[in-house]
């Protein structure tokens, strides 16, 4: 969980409290929040280091997920003459459960 910085180390672990924020990361004209409390920075460590903003359980195991969504997604490519670089930019992306497919118009 975002703002809790606990390790498990056995099933003592389970029973500690998790300072967590619930909510989803806000950057926005150089300021960084979190969407479920109001405490702003303009420091990325400080906004790394605040604490969390809800008390629950600790989860240690991330949750299994098996639904695809497709997301809206902005893009920015330029071309050369040998390749094309593109850019995409997505809210609340998971990279290492994020696919792109890229098919010719040929």
């Amino acid at each position: 969980m975002a703002g809790c910085n606990a390790k498990y180390e056995g099933d003592q672990s389970k029973s500690e409290d998790c300072v967590y924020h619930p909510g989803q990361p806000l950057f926005h004209e150089g300021m960084k929040s979190w969407t479920c409390c109001e405490r702003k920075t303009s420091d990325f460590q400080s906004f790394l280091n605040q604490v969390g903003c809800e008390t629950g359980s600790h989860s240690f195991v991330p949750p299994k997920t098996t639904e695809v969504l497709a997301v809206d997604a902005k893009l920015d490519y330029f071309q050369t003459d040998s390749q094309i670089s593109l850019s995409i930019f997505t809210k609340n992306a998971n990279p290492d459960e994020s696919r792109v497919e890229v098919t010719s118009n040929k």
